[in-house]
């Protein structure tokens, strides 16, 4: 190597032998706080009064959720996803009966998929009270639950 070379090459490793460290230290000084623990309640907040919509916020992923009964009894699910995009793999139902063991109970019924955007879902034909479910596909469980109430 000619002479110059490698007093340039010296240089320029001393150099990033000071610049590094000082860029990552620059670095991990400057990162963002982690975000603060959700305030959201895990149990439904507010009931409608006299079939009003009812408005909850519940699941691991702070899933709004609008409840309402229109004049032929069926179910409006509204869902919005508060804080960050629903896993893709997330699907709503509805059961009659509450879900034990991480699995759907028989008889469930699919009310759709929750995605990015918000959505808003109508169940027909579905009798008072009764569970919306949560499910993950990719893990293959019940991720939380919802009890319906009469006066959703």
């Amino acid at each position: 190597m000619i002479r110059s070379l490698r007093a340039q090459h010296r240089a320029i490793f001393v150099a990033l032998a000071l610049l590094v460290p000082a860029g990552y230290a620059a670095a991990l000084l400057g990162r963002r706080a982690p975000a603060p623990p959700s305030a959201w309640p895990e149990t439904p907040v507010a009931h409608g009064e006299g079939g009003a919509e009812r408005l909850v916020m519940w699941s691991p992923i702070a899933l709004l959720t609008r409840l309402r009964r229109t004049s032929d009894a069926t179910l409006v699910v509204a869902l919005e996803s508060w804080r960050e995009p629903a896993p893709p793999d997330t699907l709503l139902y509805w059961s009659a009966s509450a879900p034990h063991d991480g699995e759907l109970p028989d008889g469930a019924r699919l009310v759709g998929a929750l995605g990015s955007a918000p959505r808003e879902l109508a169940l027909e034909d579905v009798p008072e009270g009764g569970w919306l479910v949560l499910f993950s596909l990719g893990r293959g469980e019940v991720v939380t639950s919802l009890a319906l109430t009469e006066d959703s």
